[in-house]
């Protein structure tokens, strides 16, 4: 009766040892697969940045996406870290693109709308900053170039480059609110 009591519990927990080992390995797998995604986000992510010419802290800039937090490191800097709006304006399109591009190299869903709202609300109009809002808008419009059979993007700003005018399908004032404000109200 005892023997008949181990050998029942050692085909059970053999049982489950082999379960138990088959679920470690899917999740080795997924872990793997994940990884294997979030490097070629990392990959997308670089050559965003470069292509936007962000500022980089580093005589080897670096950049990658935090394992735990998802969200993007430059040369080491956390995206809170970085030292203005502006800055984290440019990381974040970087970022989005790269999404789209990685999305579409794998083959994995993602909704194909690019929309980026103030792409100059933060960046000055001067030296390196003007610079950048021209790096900024010859990227999307290339980006549209190459992905634009797959990708939308529509990018709402009031201050767009000359060299983007002809992309403008909408310009719109105060004047175009859904509800008019009468020209003698305080709020005007």
């Amino acid at each position: 009766m005892l023997f008949r009591s181990v050998t029942t519990d050692r085909g059970r927990l053999g049982q489950e040892k082999s379960e138990l080992e088959a679920t470690l390995e899917a999740l080795k797998t997924r872990r793997d697969l994940s990884e294997q995604r979030i490097r070629v986000l990392e990959r997308h992510f670089e050559a965003s940045l470069e292509k936007l010419g962000v500022p980089r802290f580093s005589d080897h800039p670096t950049s990658r996406i935090d394992r735990k937090t998802y969200l993007p490191e430059i040369d080491g800097r956390k995206f809170d870290d970085l030292s203005s709006q502006g800055l984290q304006v440019l990381v974040n399109v970087a970022l989005a693109v790269a999404h789209q591009k990685a999305a579409i190299e794998l083959g994995l869903p993602l909704p194909n709308i690019l929309m980026i709202d103030g792409l100059t609300t933060n960046v000055g109009q001067e030296g390196y900053d003007a610079e950048r809002v021209h790096n900024a808008y010859s990227y999307l419009i290339e980006t549209a170039q190459e992905l634009g059979d797959i990708v939308q993007i529509i990018v709402a700003d009031g201050n767009v480059p000359p060299e983007a005018d002809k992309y403008v399908r909408l310009r719109l004032s105060e004047r175009d609110r859904l509800i008019p404000i009468p020209p003698d109200s305080p709020v005007s």
